[in-house]
């Protein structure tokens, strides 16, 4: 049901995919030679939704090869009802008599300007976080790690991105466990507490605690109130070291 809800929404070619990938099996079952190259690409798209509809953890990225390659029928779908982007921009500067519909050229020029809001609209939030970027808390973390904490001392951690930033020494919880992680937080599974103890072969001397691991509570507050401190907190994420004074 996320799944469904995700590929439809707004963010998702602007709530349209569903009529492109009904206009796309109607295009790749058509007898036609030169449809059958379109056949291939359905295919790889819709093998990919399926998966991640019915079998993923529902992450957005992971349809992501679907929804790029669904951009060809996207283009073709918008040319089909623009007349090969063909408007004749002429009738909108002629006299018109009083009609309650809309005419076919003013009908595909709606259409042309969905497309090009499609574009544009994401295209300008990128060029606003490259223009202005946000505050890149990731390599704020890291740049203090570097600065701050030995790379041989263990730090206990669900943020993988941090492995990429530092070379310090980090001990990340079982892979196993994140199906059932996202269960626990969409559906009531049961806590990843229950499921791992990250103190099971000792204290770890640095725990750090971002927005996944939080979002997920793998990391009990009760065991990290009792037994560390924290050392500082940088955007979303928590550095604790372990209490030496216990």
């Amino acid at each position: 049901r996320r799944a469904v809800t995700e590929l439809i929404s707004f963010k998702v070619y602007m709530s349209i995919l569903a009529p492109v990938l009904v206009y796309g099996l109607l295009l790749v079952l058509a007898r036609k030679k030169q449809n059958q190259k379109w056949s291939v690409i359905y295919l790889f798209i819709a093998v990919n939704l399926v998966w991640y509809v019915f079998a993923s953890i529902s992450w957005l990225r992971y349809a992501f090869p679907a929804l790029a390659f669904a951009a060809l029928f996207v283009a073709k779908f918008f040319s089909e009802l623009t007349n090969n982007f063909s408007l004749d921009w002429r009738k909108f500067i002629e006299p018109k008599q009083k009609e309650v519909r809309l005419s076919t050229v003013e009908l595909q020029a709606v259409f042309a300007f969905v497309l090009v809001a499609m574009v544009l609209l994401p295209f300008g939030q990128t060029l606003k976080d490259v223009i202005a970027p946000p505050f890149n808390a990731p390599f704020a973390m890291a740049t203090y790690m570097d600065e701050h904490v030995p790379e041989d001392v263990l730090v206990e951690t669900w943020e993988p991105e941090m492995g990429f930033l530092t070379d310090h020494n980090y001990h990340y919880p079982p892979s196993g466990i994140l199906n059932r992680a996202v269960e626990h937080i969409w559906i009531g599974g049961p806590s990843p507490e229950s499921l791992y103890d990250f103190t099971a072969e000792g204290m770890p001397p640095y725990v750090l605690v971002g927005q996944f691991s939080e979002w997920v509570h793998v990391y009990p507050l009760e065991i990290l109130a009792t037994n560390y401190k924290l050392v500082i907190q940088i955007g979303a994420y928590e550095l604790y070291a372990l209490d030496s004074g216990l």
